[in-house]
């Protein structure tokens, strides 16, 4: 697994995860999809300049009306946050990067308490509805 990413601010080993994923930490450099269940940008460290992809996927719950909501935050290389931005690069293609690298997974299902933790290994991207 790569650690050539990030600074203490975004990405340090010993980071708390809740911490990783506070939003204050990053500026928007470019949305790529940005629907209301699916949004997906490329965010950068305001201390370091990191690139990172984040994506935010909801599942409507018409029974109860608590959506389930899950957020990834993962480092990019620049060649792949220039990639995704001329869209040389699919979204749905970059779950493969989380085999070489680790990042921030928030899960919030329906009914239950939110997760935030530092995982790694490929991933599913997919539209939220």
């Amino acid at each position: 697994m790569t650690t050539t990413f990030g600074c203490p601010h975004c990405y340090a080993e010993d980071l708390p995860a809740a911490d990783a994923d506070d939003h204050k930490r990053y500026e928007l450099d470019t949305n790529l999809e940005d629907d209301s269940h699916f949004i997906v940008s490329i965010l950068r460290c305001r201390a370091c300049g990191q690139h990172f992809i984040s994506i935010f996927t909801e599942y409507v719950d018409w029974e109860y009306s608590e959506d389930d909501q899950y957020r990834t935050l993962m480092p990019l290389t620049e060649q792949e946050a220039a990639d995704l931005r001329s869209r040389a690069a699919s979204v749905h293609d970059v779950g493969d990067l989380g085999r070489t690298r680790r990042y921030v997974e928030s899960s919030w299902p329906s009914r239950t308490a939110k997760t935030i933790r530092w995982t790694s290994g490929a991933f599913e991207v997919r539209e939220g509805r």
